[in-house]
């Protein structure tokens, strides 16, 4: 085993640490070994190293050199950056966020990590303006720009105040992304919906006897897995149950949640979908329904495959 460490003033990193990953492929190039990323805590081939860590003409995609970790903390979950100490910067986490939203919070913090190292400053105390089209490097804005939507709004301001370390987060100082105590998903749903832009589709549609069996199918499925859920799904693993919400006319809109706890008949969940029709309720909000009400699911596995929403399935068949 060789370790190595690597010290440099601050005006140096970007120099110092290219430098250094230089010397990692140079020292593992044509032989066997595995190089390991303390600060991220995670293991590389050479072949890997050479990709994705050398830093060509002075550009760094920071996307490239830290990781971020969602896991479940109490109903919801949390995610943090790890490998920002690197260049200096304090490592970034969101605390009480939706478990399957990993994606647009992981683009939040790779956007919000990227602007801070280029920027070196905050934009006023405690703030932050994020610009995709501002961002530098050409990867990570690129990286950010293929999974917009159409109607991305590209920008937004965020609030940055200091976060409280937990057992197993980086030897690092600490910067919270900071939404309302109260009900934080609903601000954060709405901020990822205006800067990445949002997709929902609304279709109308008849409950014929053979929905309405697909639909009695998979309460009986939902079932069966509610004690694997009280038991605590794999990292990575999201429950998604479609319910109805009423508008003031009495009209239903079935709607997506994201299940957080479950008690004898009684769901808390976060809602996924924007509402179209219904006014009384925001995506991101906590909403309790009752099991009886549900009409599909979606499991999401870790390893990006899914289950359920046949009669999801269905209503796409009959339209097409």
């Amino acid at each position: 085993m060789l370790i190595l460490d690597f010290l440099c003033k601050k005006n140096n990193i970007v120099e110092t640490l290219s430098k250094a990953n230089n010397l990692v492929v140079e020292l593992t190039t044509d032989k066997k070994t595995v190089i390991y990323d303390t600060e991220i805590r995670e293991s590389f081939s050479s072949g890997y190293w050479q990709k994705n860590r050398i830093i060509k003409n002075g550009g760094v995609n920071l996307s490239e050199h830290i990781t971020i970790h969602l896991y479940p903390d109490g109903d919801y979950c949390r995610a943090i950056s790890l490998g920002m100490l690197k260049f200096s910067l304090e490592d970034f986490c969101k605390e009480n966020v939706s478990c399957y939203s990993n994606t647009g919070v992981a683009n939040l913090i790779n956007l919000t990590a990227q602007t801070l190292f280029e920027k070196n400053q905050l934009d006023t105390d405690g703030e932050l303006m994020l610009r995709i089209d501002d961002i530098k490097n050409t990867a990570l804005k690129n990286q950010l720009k293929t999974e917009l939507a159409d109607n991305a709004k590209k920008s937004g301001q965020i609030a940055l105040v200091k976060g409280v370390l937990q057992e197993g987060d980086a030897n690092n100082r600490l910067i919270e992304i900071g939404f309302p105590k109260e009900n934080p998903q609903i601000e954060q749903e709405a901020w990822l919906s205006k800067i990445f832009g949002f997709e929902d589709e609304f279709t109308y549609f008849p409950h014929d006897d053979e929905l309405l069996e697909a639909s009695a199918r998979a309460k009986e499925t939902v079932l069966q897995l509610k004690n694997d859920f009280s038991k605590g799904f794999p990292v990575g693993t999201n429950l998604l149950i479609k319910f109805p919400f009423s508008n003031f006319a009495g009209e239903n809109e079935w709607m997506w949640v994201e299940v957080v706890k479950w008690e004898n008949q009684s769901i808390t969940s976060l809602l996924q979908n924007e509402p179209q029709m219904v006014t009384n309720v925001k995506i991101g909000e906590e909403v309790t329904k009752d099991f009886d009400l549900m009409f599909d699911y979606i499991l999401y596995h870790p390893d990006g495959t899914q289950e359920g929403n046949e009669t999801g399935e269905m209503i796409m068949r009959n339209q097409n």
